[in-house]
C-alpha cells in the first residue's frame, strides 16, 4: 500500500492549468511563502455584482475509495478587513470546513468531515 501522497497537481502554483477559478483570479508569486521564497500566490475575489455566492480556486481529483484524506493550506488575509473565509473540501464539496483566515476560527463543518482545526502562524 503506498504511503501518503499529494493528490493535487501543482499544489504550490494556483495559476497552473490544473486549477480552475470561479469568480476569482490568481496572481502568481505575490508574497512570501512559509519557506521564505517569493512564491505565494494572491487569490482575489472578482466583483460579479453578487451573482456568485462562492469565489473559489479548485481542482478535481480522484479520491482513494474509502481512504481518509487530509487537506491543509497556508493562507493569510490580504483583504484588509473583509470576511476572509477559506473553504477546504473533498468529494466535490461533500465534506469540508470553512476557516476565517484572519482569526483561525472554524466556521461551518460539512459532513462527513470528521475533524477540523486551524492554527495561526505568523509568516509576515
Amino acid at each position: 500500500m503506498p504511503g501518503p501522497q499529494n493528490l493535487l497537481t501543482y499544489s504550490e502554483q494556483l495559476d497552473a492549468a490544473s486549477w480552475s477559478t470561479q469568480s476569482a483570479s490568481i496572481t502568481a508569486n505575490q508574497t512570501t511563502a512559509p519557506d521564505g521564497t517569493l512564491s505565494a500566490d494572491l487569490f482575489t475575489d472578482t466583483n460579479d455584482g453578487g451573482v456568485t455566492t462562492w469565489h473559489a480556486v479548485y481542482q478535481s481529483v480522484s479520491s482513494r475509495g474509502g481512504a481518509a484524506h487530509a487537506l491543509s493550506v497556508y493562507a493569510k488575509d490580504a483583504s484588509g478587513g473583509a470576511s476572509p473565509w477559506l473553504f477546504l473540501s473533498t468529494d466535490g464539496g461533500a465534506a469540508g470546513v470553512t476557516f476565517n483566515v484572519a482569526t483561525g476560527a472554524v466556521g461551518t463543518v460539512f459532513e462527513p468531515a470528521t475533524s477540523t482545526g486551524a492554527r495561526l502562524l505568523d509568516y509576515g
